[in-house]
């Protein structure tokens, strides 16, 4: 038998819930008074902890739930990037070889040679579209992993960027974010700031990815300056954002996934 079952004790609840309890070490009748006079100044300090702890609980979850709502629409991507590259294009332009083909054999002068020529053009287009549209979905570039992604993204910029990546493995959610908040936070560079250098830097940080593009520009940004997007994409992921512009000092923009 468990000899503290018979320790006189005093417990206190709160809607329904038991929250503390005093076992005390004597048995009279003035030891439960003092006992819930003391549990009534230690209510508040207990029930700040407790709320404190179920708030806690309940953000880990948030961000748990948040983080498997952001895998599963990047694998979604993932995969109608894919169908629109394998199914829809290559359909496409299987259907616009056959009227090219009946084209040629036609005299250049007749009315029909100009209507194949218009719809093959159309298809054409459509097709392009189609790419697009895929692109925007998930970058391509990423099919060779997130450092070769950006390097070749950088490689296109029209001032110089210097560029560190660490070869980091990400899940695909967190890869696709980071290569987006580069492109934006890059764009942003060239459109705003008047930067003659930009630098990017990209690996772990504190068991997170860690992301910084600094540029030389005119600073001077701030909140929803181009930002936004970035914002959405990061705290999608759990994720935090940090802008450091000061007017004449360049922009620095620190992403942690």
């Amino acid at each position: 038998m468990d000899p503290a079952a018979d320790v006189p004790r005093v417990r206190f609840t709160t809607s329904g819930s038991e929250i503390a309890v005093i076992l005390l070490s004597v048995s009279s009748a003035r030891a439960p008074r003092r006992a819930r006079e003391v549990g009534a100044r230690a209510r508040l300090p207990i029930e700040m902890t407790r709320l404190r702890l179920e708030l806690r609980l309940a953000l880990d979850d948030a961000r748990a739930s948040r983080a498997r709502v952001a895998l599963a629409t990047a694998t979604e991507r993932h995969r109608l990037a894919q169908d629109l590259h394998d199914g829809a294009q290559q359909q496409l332009i299987a259907v616009g070889m056959r009227p090219r083909s009946v084209q040629r054999q036609l005299d250049a002068a007749q009315p029909a040679h100009q209507d194949l020529d218009t719809a093959v053009s159309a298809l054409a287009d459509t097709v392009n579209e189609l790419r697009r549209l895929a692109h925007g979905v998930r970058p391509s570039r990423l099919e060779d992993g997130l450092a070769a992604a950006l390097k070749a993204l950088v490689a296109q910029s029209p001032v110089p960027v210097q560029i560190q990546v660490d070869d980091v493995e990400v899940s695909e959610a967190v890869a696709t974010a980071a290569y987006l908040v580069v492109a934006e936070a890059m764009a942003n560079a060239l459109k705003h700031s008047g930067a003659s250098e930009i630098s990017v830097v990209v690996g772990h940080r504190s068991g997170a990815l860690g992301i910084e593009v600094r540029d030389d520009g005119l600073g001077g940004a701030h909140a929803g300056f181009g930002l936004t997007s970035i914002h959405d994409r990061v705290t999608a992921l759990g994720g935090t954002l940090a802008l450091h512009s000061p007017a004449g000092a360049g922009t620095q923009v620190e992403v942690t996934i």
